[in-house]
């Protein structure tokens, strides 16, 4: 149930930095396993519940074998009852009628009484052997319930390990981050604070750089000081290659939502092409623009403006290994 808790934990950790599609396949993969678990424990009820009603059977079974055997002596003692008045009657049946009457009926009695007897004892017998059939049915589906049990408890034990891993690839995944963040901190140290800041959220590094270290004003081409700082960046991509790149960019409200979001989508572009030119594999890199619908400050100042007028770089790590320990193993 460990295991559990920090998988939903986990999705809700990486609820921000997912797709809405791959944060609603984690969610319906959470809920897979936790059925899973509940679907365990009722397998485990039934078992003890079967493990109970058979000991009550077994303690009935007990109870009738001391029955039969105490109905198997009393048959043995009527037995023998019987054929010593049958040499009783033998000896004496020349000697007196009367004594031969009375031993007839004596005989009579008892034959009845040992087959009422008899009776007894089939009947007996014949619900001993319901009983033992009952118990070696019971004894079967106890077995089959065991089964499907040690094989729900592998199932369980095989997504535990698959937790584990997945816990032990964020770890080095959130190490690779921070790396990656220390690198870039090192080689752009020469930037300004102004034009320049980079911050972790969600397990993603934001590398927010401002118009003014790219671009001139109202231009879409890098001019030569954001091509240098770009360079440094791509150096750091091509040293990682296991990041997803996604370029962003943003403008200020001053001008036309449509002239606006043109700009940011060919700015951002232009980023991308940049680093494209420095050997990033353009497989990594999505470009796209925002607008003015983004801003990080107010545009009611010339400062907030100029916070807005920015390209960010998002970086993140690549989620395909751990979608593929989230998945259900294949049957």
């Amino acid at each position: 149930m460990r295991s559990i808790l920090f998988l939903s934990l986990l999705v809700l950790s990486m609820s921000a930095c997912v797709s809405q599609k791959e944060y609603d396949e984690l969610k319906e993969k959470l809920a897979f396993y936790e059925n899973e678990v509940v679907e365990a424990d009722e397998v485990s009820n039934e078992l003890r519940e079967l493990q109970e009603s058979n000991q009550e059977k077994e303690l009935q079974l007990q109870e009738t074998l001391k029955d039969l055997e105490q109905l198997t002596a009393t048959n043995l003692s009527l037995n023998r009852s019987y054929q010593e008045l049958l040499d009783k009657y033998d000896r004496y049946e020349q000697q007196n009628k009367e004594i031969r009457t009375t031993t007839a009926y004596e005989k009579l009695s008892l034959q009845e009484q040992l087959a009422a007897q008899q009776s007894e004892l089939d009947s007996r017998q014949q619900n001993l052997s319901s009983l033992e059939y009952e118990i070696y049915e019971r004894g079967a589906k106890l077995n089959n319930i065991q089964s499907e049990y040690q094989n729900v408890k592998g199932d369980l034990m095989d997504r535990e390990r698959r937790i584990r891993e997945l816990e032990a690839m964020l770890n080095i995944k959130e190490d690779k981050m921070a790396q990656v963040r220390d690198r870039l901190a090192e080689v752009l140290y020469n930037i300004s604070s102004d034009d320049l800041t980079v911050e972790e959220k969600n397990g993603r590094l934001y590398l927010s750089l401002s118009q003014d270290l790219l671009f001139k004003t109202g231009s879409k081409s890098v001019d030569y000081k954001g091509k240098k700082a770009l360079e440094q960046v791509a150096d750091v991509l091509n040293q990682n290659t296991d990041i997803d790149v996604i370029v962003e960019g943003h403008t200020d409200t001053k001008g036309s939502a449509s002239a606006n979001w043109d700009l940011s989508v060919e700015r951002a572009a232009a980023v991308a092409k940049v680093l494209v030119s420095y050997k990033v594999d353009p497989k990594r890199i999505t470009a796209s623009g925002r607008g003015f619908y983004a801003p990080v400050a107010s545009n009611s100042t010339a400062d907030g403006r100029a916070k807005n007028r920015r390209t960010e770089i998002i970086l993140s790590p690549k989620l395909d290994e751990l979608y593929n320990l989230l998945s259900p193993p294949r049957q």
